[in-house]
């Protein structure tokens, strides 16, 4: 698969201590991944690119119709039809029958309608589950949907001013990981990536909103984070 790797992003480790108390629960440290390179103002929400969700390094790949995408990557689609309705979905990515168990591909978080900020993310949320049917080895992925009702699990109107952020939150099929996306507001179907952080110890994650830094933050941030970048050769 031809791949588009975003090679300037910057990984940061929130390493400040070994485990966090916050508010109320015992917290591992995020790997907090953002879109701070090439690809900072690339539209990602037209369907076109599948993002990696447990990758060090931010990684987008080109949707190819033919090809099965990456393993725990998710695309998100907004458009207008019909003469102007507006439509949107999030899913995982599509999985080749008998795949790896744990399946591979993310559950989704199907409660807040995107407005997520300031939760803490664990089994206690409501999640899109993708199913493994062991008759046939197929799988239905997880996927979140737009609307107006109230069984829709969010609704982009009420996104209203560009530069809004919106929240996905995720899990491994599994939830032994637990993460969100941050995308930022262009217009009501176009949106760009700010970043995504996960957390591996399978306890959940705090939602919190991710700033790309400007030259007079880093200083600020040598203090209190532990800062690498990673890049590859």
């Amino acid at each position: 698969m031809y791949r588009t790797r975003c090679q300037t992003s910057r990984t940061l480790a929130l390493a400040a201590a070994s485990t966090l108390l916050l508010g109320g629960h015992a917290m591992a440290s995020p790997i907090v991944v953002l879109n701070d390179g090439a690809s900072k103002d690339l539209i990602i929400s037209r369907g076109d690119y599948y993002i990696h969700m447990f990758s060090n390094e931010l990684t987008i790949d080109p949707y190819v119709p033919t090809e099965y995408p990456a393993h725990n990557s998710v695309r998100i689609a907004f458009d207008y039809i019909l003469g102007g309705v507006l439509v949107g979905g999030i899913s995982g990515n599509a999985l080749a029958e008998w795949p790896p168990l744990p399946i591979p591909t993310p559950a989704l978080v199907s409660q807040g309608g995107l407005r997520l900020k300031d939760q803490f993310i664990d089994t206690s949320y409501a999640f899109a589950e993708p199913y493994f049917d062991p008759t046939d080895g197929g799988t239905n992925v997880a996927a979140i949907s737009h609307g107006t009702s109230p069984f829709s699990d969010f609704n982009l109107s009420t996104f209203t001013q560009s530069g809004d952020m919106a929240y996905i939150g995720y899990a491994s099929s599994d939830f032994s990981i637990f993460g969100y996306m941050q995308i930022e507001r262009v217009t009501e179907v176009d949106w760009k990536l700010i970043g995504y952080a996960f957390d591996t110890s399978g306890s959940g994650i705090l939602v919190e909103q991710l700033v790309v830094p400007g030259p007079s933050m880093l200083g600020l941030l040598a203090a209190p984070l532990a800062m690498r970048s990673k890049r590859r050769a």
